[in-house]
Order: C-alpha cells, then sequence, then structure tokens
C-alpha cells in the first residue's frame, strides 16, 4: 500500500520456483485487476466464497479501500502470516512486506482465521524420514514439489529448520479438510506499522474482550503428512 516491495528470492529462487526456470507457461495473467476481479466476483456471490491468502495482503486491503463493504460479503478470509518473525526478529514476511495492508484487513470486519509462523514451525515441518517418504513416491508430481522447495529448504535448513515448512500447504488442507485444526483461540490481531524495529509485529491479544479473528493454536501435522503424501502419490 505504501512501502517498497520486498521480495524472497532468497528463500524461493529468482523465478519463484528453487531457480528451475522452467519454459514460460502459456497461460498469460487476465487483463483485469485483480481487486477489480475480487470485488465483482464477491458481489456476485455475496455470503458464499472464502478467500485463502497466503502472500503479503495488499489486494485484500486494496478491496476494502474501494468498497468498504467487502469483508461483509466474504464468507472466510483464510490468512497465513503473523506469529513470530522470521524476516526480523519481529516480524514474519507476509506481514512486514505490507503491514498497513494486515492492519487494514484486520479492522475491516472479516471473519479471520489465522494460521501464523509459529504454527507452522510447531506443527509444519516435514523432516528427514518425511521426506525420504516423499522421495519414495517417486511420481512426476512428487519429483517437482522437491525441485521447487529445494531452494526454500536449504535455506531453512541455513537458520536451523531441521526440514521444510509448509505454512500456505497446512492452511489449504484445512479449508479442504477442516478436521485437521484441532484447537483455535478467539483473539484480537492487530499489526505495527509506525514501530522502527517491529514493524510488522502482530499483536495477538488472547485476552481482549472484543476478538476480531480465530488463532489456530493446534494441528493434525501427521494426517496433514498423509494427505500430503496421498496427493503427491
Amino acid at each position: 500500500m505504501i512501502a517498497e516491495w520486498v521480495g524472497a528470492e532468497y528463500v524461493h529462487g529468482e523465478d519463484g520456483m528453487g531457480d528451475s526456470f522452467f519454459d514460460r507457461a502459456v497461460q498469460r495473467p487476465e487483463p483485469a485487476h485483480a481487486v477489480d476481479e475480487l470485488i465483482r466476483r464477491v458481489d456476485e456471490s455475496p455470503g458464499e466464497l472464502s478467500i485463502l491468502a497466503q502472500a503479503p495482503l495488499t489486494n485484500i486491503a486494496a478491496a476494502v479501500v474501494r468498497d468498504p463493504s467487502f469483508a461483509s460479503k466474504v464468507k472466510r478470509l483464510y490468512v497465513m502470516g503473523g506469529g513470530v518473525g522470521n524476516i526480523t526478529p519481529a516480524a514474519e514476511f507476509n506481514f512486514y512486506v505490507d503491514p498497513e495492508a494486515a492492519k487494514i484487513v484486520f479492522a475491516a470486519g472479516f471473519e479471520v482465521t489465522l494460521f501464523t509462523w509459529t504454527l507452522t514451525l510447531s506443527h509444519g515441518v516435514f523432516f528427514d524420514d518425511d521426506l525420504a517418504r516423499i522421495d519414495e513416491i517417486d511420481t512426476p508430481l512428487a519429483r517437482f514439489y522437491r525441485q521447487v522447495t529445494r531452494k526454500a529448504e536449504e535455506f531453512e535448513r541455513s537458520m536451523g529448520v531441521p526440514g521444510t515448512t509448509h505454512p500456505d500447504s497446512m492452511v489449504c488442507a484445512a479449508i479442504v479438510d477442516p478436521s485437521l485444526v484441532l484447537r483455535t483461540r478467539e483473539a484480537f490481531v492487530d499489526v505495527e506499522t509506525r514501530g522502527e524495529l517491529t514493524r510488522g509485529f502482530s499483536h495477538i491479544d488472547f485476552q481482549s474482550t472484543t476478538p476480531n479473528c480465530t488463532v489456530v493454536e493446534d494441528y493434525d501435522t501427521r494426517r496433514f503428512l498423509e494427505l500430503f503424501l496421498t496427493i503427491l502419490g
């Protein structure tokens, strides 16, 4: 919304896919702007569509600014972001890149379910034994997965994570199978936009009497892995 873009090529590669540099896809972007398309689809099906937000929340916030009633017409917003820092000591990447957008989104009135980076580290890591099971599958999709995540795995191991993390896949899987979520807590969530050292920090207040978010605290990691293996197979 305001700041200059910050990328994560050092984690995911220059192409976002582990520096695989596949042939260019035939499909090209649609001519409509993403924000216009979000508003159009939600207007056509008010109360029916859920949104999966796996990146900085710029487009969601811009839709709210364009149409203040947008949040009330979305069935549920699933957000991956916040929690313990992974780009600064205070901030997780998605909130750090655009904290103004995150602040707008959490104040907009969405029914929000939040999957934090904290949850990823405690419930979303595939360890060496898990990765060996994926290698044993040896399907084209399993090989593709291992290739596009290779740089991220290398980076995560250099940071002390003993395997690969799967924050976005965890959220997606929980939409497909909500029973993967084992425990949640209601909280009031806000995002720091002005702190010199804490910009992008997610303030998660479980004591608030005016919660605006459902925070996932426990997740069935083993069943998530089995679902993941089934898909790759």
